[in-house]
């Protein structure tokens, strides 16, 4: 591998539905970045852990690296280059954990592209923090956020995560403001914050201002990342992702006020608005004067109500979707058969 050289790494923060996968594509396009597509290897193999058995024995963490390895094989879109080279993983793993095999893969392979900067989107990466930081392993991060009403539209329209509005808000508060406390725990020097809305209406000027943050140097192919093979290549492995193989698309923005009912709204905004409104964003309902109290039988009605929305959007789902999907869940299946 020749000498290795200093390696900058980025956690993109908040939560999905947010305009990552936008983010990633352009900034993608800048010299020496790697970004690629995730297999949400965290939030995946951190439940799993204690099945492994001791890291100290060399099988039991080479089952891990080979685990995660084959995760990234099997991830809806393929990683260019793809290096899985298990046994010059766990020899670079400067310690045994699941964070370190993180960290070393998407490393092997920013080298594999003559990258010194990678960026990681598993937005729920926010969870981990603290046990990233026990270990040694500092990336900066970027907090993306979005309108949650909009982020609520886009989840009840995709075939990932929750549909009933009263999970959405939760989901989508409880994220904002983990994600909130790390950016003021971190500081400006590590952390930056940036809103979709934002990067939609001034690319330039947030990709540039994103630029100098990371150190890295700014070009304007990144507002015409839509031309890319990365973006070809993601847009071809889901509906969701369409988009991606557009030009920007400006306007898109508070589709929430035609897509979301008067109740889902208000219910959104009882729920989370405090937390837009700490963000900027305008509500369309006074949250304070209006108070729904939500019963203990409710909350487990809503509950209900998601699991059998979920169950229709994958029944609705594009079947190529759900094959390019299916590899990674049945092989997490058969890991867990294993125990």
């Amino acid at each position: 591998m020749g000498i290795e050289r200093s390696m900058k790494e980025v956690q993109i923060i908040g939560t999905q539905r947010s305009g990552s996968n936008l983010l990633r594509l352009m900034l993608n396009q800048l010299a020496g970045v790697f970004a690629p597509h995730p297999p949400h290897i965290m939030r995946t193999f951190y439940p799993l852990l204690k099945n492994y058995g001791d890291f100290g024995v060399d099988n039991h963490f080479m089952t891990l690296v080979d685990d995660v390895c084959r995760l990234v094989e099997l991830n809806p879109v393929p990683w260019e280059p793809l290096r899985t080279d298990r046994n010059l993983i766990f020899e670079k793993c400067k310690n045994r954990s699941l964070t370190e095999v993180f960290r070393n893969i998407h490393e092997v392979n920013a080298q594999a592209k003559g990258s010194n900067c990678w960026f990681n989107k598993s937005m729920q990466n926010v969870k981990y923090l603290d046990c990233f930081n026990k270990l040694g392993f500092n990336p900066k991060l970027i907090y993306l956020y979005r309108d949650g009403r909009d982020v609520a539209l886009s989840f009840k329209n995709a075939i990932v995560g929750p549909k009933h509005i009263y999970s959405l808000a939760k989901k989508w508060t409880n994220e904002q403001e983990m994600s909130l406390s790390y950016v003021r725990q971190f500081g400006e020097e590590h952390a930056i914050m940036l809103s979709y809305e934002s990067l939609l209406l001034q690319p330039e000027m947030e990709i540039n201002r994103l630029c100098d943050f990371l150190g890295l140097e700014y070009n304007r192919d990144v507002v015409e990342f839509y031309d890319s093979s990365e973006s070809i290549r993601t847009a071809d492995s889901g509906r969701m992702w369409s988009n991606l193989k557009k030009p920007i698309i400006r306007g898109n923005f508070g589709k929430y006020k035609k897509g979301l009912t008067a109740w889902e709204i208000e219910v959104f905004e009882q729920i989370a608005g405090e937390t837009l409104v700490k963000l900027g964003y305008a509500l369309s309902t006074n949250y304070e004067e209006k108070k729904y109290e939500f019963t203990k039988e409710d909350i487990e009605t809503f509950a209900s109500q998601d699991a059998e929305l979920v169950k229709e959007a994958i029944e609705r789902a594009d079947p190529e979707d759900l094959f390019k999907r299916k590899r990674q869940e049945q092989f997490i299946e058969s890991v867990k058969k294993r125990w």
